[in-house]
Formats: C-alpha cells, structure tokens, sequence
C-alpha cells in the first residue's frame, strides 16, 4: 500500500514525501506504475486533443455550408 500511495502521489504531482519507497521490489513497481501513469496520460491528453481539433472542424464546415446558404438566398 505505501508504494501504490507514494506512486499515486508522484503521478499526480502531490508528492507531499511523507512515504516513499524503501526497498526495491516497491521501487520497481513504483517506476513501473509511474511509466504507466505518464503514457496514461499522455493518451487522454491525445485523446482529448483529438476530439476537441475534430469538433472544430465540425463547426468549420458547418459555418462554411452556413454562409454558402446565406450567399445563395441573397442572390434569390
């Protein structure tokens, strides 16, 4: 439990240092949790990005038909 705390603590940057992993089987799971942690959250960052760049071009292409609508019943 104190590596599974120490290593929650240092992924989400709290790390108030009052454990700490003390032997090496606890350091290697804590490297190992904290590796996932980083590639976790650079996934959901990516993830993230990706749905908010693809809304945006929903909204491009849709302010694009918009002003082609606009155009086209100004001229009729």
């Amino acid at each position: 439990m104190t590596c599974f705390y120490y290593t929650i603590t240092t992924i989400t940057t709290v790390g108030y240092g009052d454990y700490s992993a003390s032997t090496f089987v606890e350091q290697i799971v804590a490297c190992i949790l904290m590796f996932i942690g980083v590639i976790g959250f650079g996934v959901a960052s990516s993830s993230l990005t990706n749905v908010l760049m693809q809304e945006e071009i929903q909204n491009e292409s849709l302010r694009k038909r918009t002003e082609t609508l606009d155009m086209l019943h100004k001229q009729h």
